[in-house]
């Protein structure tokens, strides 16, 4: 074999190498995704109520980016302690008003 050979060779070998890593790594980050996708679902059956669900649900089709970082809020108030009875879907409204409100500011400058 000349070197040139050899080197393509060593080259094709890191190539798979570094291909099996990346495998790895999103297998590790899909599966910690879907441990994520678990804790939420079991979480929202825990806290709360029927109809509350079904805007929870509704809201996903509508806006998923907002619904998912209701889901967060509401595990994090969930997992600290926070929350001592089930929400309604009036609480939720009231929730999900206030997480928009937050978003909404101005900076001036002077």
């Amino acid at each position: 074999m000349n070197e040139e050979e050899i080197k393509k060779k060593e080259l094709l070998r890191r190539q798979r190498i570094l291909e099996q890593q990346m495998m790895q790594q999103s297998s590790a980050q899909q599966q910690a995704m879907e441990e994520l996708e678990a804790l939420k679902k079991v979480v929202m059956l825990k806290i709360l109520d029927k109809a509350a669900r079904e805007r929870l649900t509704n809201l996903k089709l509508i806006k998923p980016e907002l619904a998912n970082n209701l889901e967060l809020y509401l595990v994090q108030l969930y997992q600290t302690g926070q929350l001592k009875t089930r929400i309604t879907e009036k609480e939720l409204v009231q929730i999900l008003s206030m997480m928009q409100k937050k978003k909404d500011f101005k900076i001036i400058r002077k």
